[in-house]
């Protein structure tokens, strides 16, 4: 087994999905900003970068201030992505003039190319705008078979 954790910045939209009441179709592109595969850090705690970009594509049931969420997280670069869900209802705030934060934990179910086998809990604070864009900061804690 062998660790690895990316930090990813992710910008998208979220989109109601027909006349159905708080369903949104959440898509996004990201940056990763910093990655390693844990098992191979150097002494200066050097972090590689596989994949520069990724984008996720999810479907979000809101029910009050609580959410949920499933899809997956594309990594095209390198041929390779991740299936997510909610552990937990993720939980979202009202702000002043129509903004809303909140934070989600995505449970990973599986995943291909590089990420085969892959388990582990993906954490993202998120800032909504008025106009249904969104800025997430995601944290990805992945466990890899050997």
């Amino acid at each position: 087994m062998k660790t690895y954790t990316m930090v990813i910045y992710f910008t998208g939209r979220g989109e109601p999905i027909g006349h159905a009441q708080g369903v949104v179709r959440s898509r996004a592109d990201g940056l990763v900003l910093a990655s390693t595969d844990e098992s191979a850090l150097d002494d200066e705690g050097t972090l590689q970068v596989p994949a520069k970009h990724a984008q996720f594509d999810t479907v979000v049931t809101v029910i009050g201030d609580t959410s949920y969420e499933s899809g997956k997280v594309y990594f095209k670069g390198i041929d390779s992505e991740l299936t997510v869900e909610t552990s937990v209802p993720g939980k979202i705030i009202s702000q002043p003039n129509g903004y809303v934060t909140g934070s989600i934990t995505w449970r990973v179910l599986g995943g291909s190319g590089i990420f085969e086998g892959a388990s582990g809990t993906v954490t993202g604070n998120f800032v909504g705008n008025p106009d249904d864009t969104f800025t997430d900061h995601q944290v990805f804690k992945l466990i890899l078979p050997s």
